[in-house]
């Protein structure tokens, strides 16, 4: 059974002569490949000057030929029996062991974390299994998974017990507002021979360098990765005698992720007004009115142009920036228009100016007409 060594029973000779035997191995229903060697082993037995029985001589002879020595050769006291034990003299079969290969399938499972339910991505999510030394490969060795899921790699076969080592990695990604995690997850594939002489693969994982448990066997290599948003105020507020507290001004909004391709989707608002926005629409507001715009990725570069002040002179903040997870960010318009400048003020002149002159002009009619009058009534 398995490896080792047997010997047959004892074979007694009651008169000398030459005796020739053959072994050989019965095939068998394992997995093994089972020995078609013969071995021909001839024992010599003479009669001694002293009437008594002895082996003489004991040849093995197969493969290689092997013979005994004198002081391995069986001795009694009748000389009729023959017992070699000696390992040295054994036929030998070698059966090498070549079960159908165990098969396993390596799985992976994605994870997306969300701060909010709009405009969550399915995302493509892309990983790589990269083998250590020899260990065999599956094809395919990539999978994609889009959004949360699960993907299989190709089927790995192994033909040999041992343990195989592997990495399963995710690509780092460009989705806005998604966080991709890197970290190599080192897998350990562990091939047995089963009770039933059949080879068996289970493996466990573990985020490098940590060492896998074998708690975990055959769990799917997990990866999470966070898809967060945040949100942007757009405020308008007019200001001054002359400023138009009942004109809607319009507003341009543009989003554009961190490679600069502007972003498709549209973005719920609330606030003096409801809907949905896409990069490059305008979106109009009166004085005192806000919009706040929802679900925004995290990363995103924005621009609020107001495109026509109507003669207001135009104060912001916070009109280009970036979306910050979990934030929001604030895009502040203030128009201002008045006959009276502010301290310091020029730009205005031009409105003031004329109006000073219109004064002054009435003035001097007033006061032309007023001696007009006075001289009549004195005539």
């Amino acid at each position: 059974t398995g490896a080792g060594t047997a010997n047959f029973g004892e074979i007694e000779y009651t008169k000398g002569g030459t005796y020739t035997y053959t072994v050989t191995e019965e095939p068998g229903n394992g997995h093994y490949d089972y020995s078609k060697a013969e071995w021909t082993i001839t024992v010599t037995v003479e009669n001694t000057a002293d009437d008594i029985l002895e082996v003489t001589g004991y040849e093995v002879k197969g493969d290689e030929t092997k013979t005994a020595t004198a002081d391995q050769l069986p001795h009694s006291e009748t000389g009729n029996v023959c017992t070699p034990t000696v390992d040295a003299l054994a036929a030998t079969f070698d059966n090498p062991f070549t079960p159908p290969p165990a098969k396993l399938k390596i799985e992976v499972e994605k994870h997306l974390l969300s701060n909010t339910t709009e405009n969550v991505p399915r995302a493509e999510f892309v990983f790589d299994l990269k083998a250590k030394g020899d260990a065999p490969m599956p094809t395919p060795a990539t999978v994609t998974v889009y959004g949360s899921g699960t993907a299989s790699f190709g089927e790995i076969e192994f033909k040999k017990s041992g343990t195989y080592e592997y990495t399963v990695t995710e690509r780092a990604g460009t989705e806005p507002g998604v966080t991709y995690d890197t970290r190599p997850r080192t897998v350990v594939v562990t091939v047995t021979v089963n009770d039933k002489d059949e080879l068996e693969a289970h493996y466990a994982w573990s985020i490098a360098p940590a060492t896998p448990s074998a708690a975990a066997t055959d769990e799917p290599v997990e990866i999470t990765n966070k898809f967060e948003v945040g949100r942007l105020i757009i405020k308008k507020t007019v200001a001054g005698n002359r400023g138009s507290r009942t004109l809607a001004f319009p507003f341009k909004v543009e989003f554009w992720d961190e490679q600069g391709r502007e972003l498709t989707n549209a973005f719920k608002f609330s606030g003096s007004r409801t809907g949905l926005i896409k990069s490059g629409q305008t979106i109009r507001l009166r004085h005192g009115e806000y919009i706040v715009i929802e679900g925004i990725p995290a990363g995103t570069r924005y621009t609020v142009t107001e495109t026509n002040s109507a003669y207001h002179r135009v104060t912001s903040t916070g009109e280009v920036g970036k979306i910050l997870a979990n934030k929001t960010v604030t895009a502040s318009f203030l128009n201002y228009r008045s006959d009276v400048p502010k301290t310091g003020e020029t730009n205005l002149l031009p409105v003031t100016i004329p109006a000073m002159g219109v004064s002054g002009l009435g003035m001097i009619l007033s006061a032309i007409f007023g001696k007009k009058r006075k001289s009549r009534k004195s005539k």
